[in-house]
């Protein structure tokens, strides 16, 4: 019978909870942890020699936490190693899109109308702004995704580097094939390795001015 009542679910507290993200066993001739070493008055460096190599991480169930613990048995029993981190990442994300202010103060006309000169303009934050940020709210290989003129490539892939922002995908956008490259995307890894893949050119118009099947695929 249907009285009219709802009767609301229970809520239940969550309780932190972690599970096995991964384990690493390995025989190598590398250390752990890249460290300095002691200066020996001669231009050597100690090599660890053959070891066996155990590093595991937990995570918890929302990825707000994550413990990583390993060590690092020498084969001379003389430069074993541990290592013990913790992350909190609470707050973290694993993607984050911008389409920031374009063009440095001072290039091009500043369009009259305030909200738009904020727009296209860095004047209230600049490329490095938008790249410190997104470093900082990004989960450790989480993705960037930004959308620049195309003429600032070279400052977008150099600054990307200076945050630890790797560059893993780019495409180039032109209006018509005939014409000049007026855009770039670029999708970058946190903490990622050196690779970058180029994708086809991402091309807007037909000669006659209709779309290409290519953006009528995008704007669906």
């Amino acid at each position: 019978m249907d009285t009219g009542i709802i009767e609301l679910p229970l809520i239940r507290i969550y309780e932190t909870s972690f599970y096995n993200n991964y384990i690493v066993n390995q025989i190598d001739f590398a250390f752990l942890n890249n460290s300095y070493q002691v200066f020996n008055g001669g231009a050597s460096y100690y090599n660890p020699g053959i070891n066996l190599l155990t590093r595991f991480g937990i995570v918890d169930l929302f990825e707000d936490y994550r413990l990583t613990a390993g060590f690092r048995f020498a084969g001379d029993f003389d430069s074993n190693e541990y290592l013990l981190s913790f992350e909190n990442m609470k707050g973290k994300f694993d993607f984050v899109l911008s389409n920031p202010p374009y063009r440095k103060v001072g290039s091009g006309r500043v369009n009259p109308l305030e909200e738009k000169a904020l727009a296209r303009h860095e004047i209230l934050a600049t490329l490095e702004d938008v790249l410190r940020t997104g470093h900082h709210l990004l989960k450790n290989k989480g993705r960037l995704c930004l959308i620049y003129p195309a003429t600032r490539t070279a400052d977008v892939f150099q600054l990307l580097r200076h945050f630890h922002l790797e560059p893993k995908k780019v495409q180039f956008v032109y209006s018509r094939p005939e014409d000049e490259s007026s855009l770039v995307l670029v999708e970058a890894l946190k903490e990622g390795r050196t690779q970058v893949k180029v994708l086809r050119p991402f091309i807007l118009y037909e000669p006659g001015g209709q779309y290409t099947p290519q953006a009528e695929d995008l704007f669906r």
